[in-house]
């Protein structure tokens, strides 16, 4: 079974802060994490990063905390790591 299929679960969270439609430093952090870690971000990884660094239009974060709640051995310190890298 492809463990990036289907069978693996939705990429969304069942809750999470609104998003406003602006912009976000998210797609940054996922190319730094694949050209310097050599890492391709999962989908859930760049979801919540996206939505962690959404921004106005003077590229002022909208959102100054963040928690993410993942279950054990699902990357969350892969996530982190691009992350504190950006």
């Amino acid at each position: 079974m492809d463990c990036l299929g289907p069978a693996a679960g939705p990429t969304t969270p069942r809750l999470e802060t609104p998003l406003t439609g602006g912009e976000s430093y998210g797609s940054e952090v996922a190319a730094l994490a694949l050209e310097h870690l050599g890492m391709t971000l999962m989908p859930w990884q760049v979801h919540a990063i996206s939505g962690q660094l959404e921004h106005d239009e003077s590229g002022d974060l909208i959102h100054r905390r963040s928690l993410v709640s993942v279950a054990r051995q699902n990357g969350k310190t892969v996530a982190l790591t691009a992350l504190v890298l950006w």
